[in-house]
């Protein structure tokens, strides 16, 4: 069933991810071991991350820490950042941002991600 290299399957695997969510990676591990190998050992398929209001914080941190230290694509619904379940997961990514390679987020989110992240000035006495 290994006639694929691994790197051609993680490549059709990342475009499944693209298209249809994380979710379409646990199906794909019980086709066969060589399949599940292949997704357990590619951590960027995890590092495609969608957060949205429906999202589990959970699994997202999870999820987070199965990408490593890999590039991460991130998708961030506009109700996303309002969820105070998410607040984690927000931050946790808003601390990666250097290994974002691709952001879908709103201006406001950003904008209130770069807030978190300014130092305020303090004026003399």
């Amino acid at each position: 069933m290994m006639d694929i290299p691994p790197e051609i399957l993680a490549s059709a695997f990342e475009i499944g991810v693209l298209r249809w969510g994380i979710r379409y990676l646990p199906p794909m591990c019980l086709v066969c071991k060589e399949w599940n190998q292949v997704i357990i050992n590619t951590p960027h398929l995890w590092g495609i991350i969608e957060v949205t209001t429906n999202s589990h914080a959970e699994f997202l941190l999870d999820q987070t820490a199965r990408a490593k230290a890999t590039s991460l694509t991130i998708f961030v619904s506009k109700g996303a950042l309002n969820s105070h379940s998410l607040a984690p997961v927000i931050r946790g990514l808003v601390a990666l941002s250097p290994n974002w390679i691709k952001a879908t987020v709103a201006r406001t989110s950003l904008n209130k991600c770069r807030r978190a992240r300014v130092p305020t000035k303090t004026r003399p006495a």
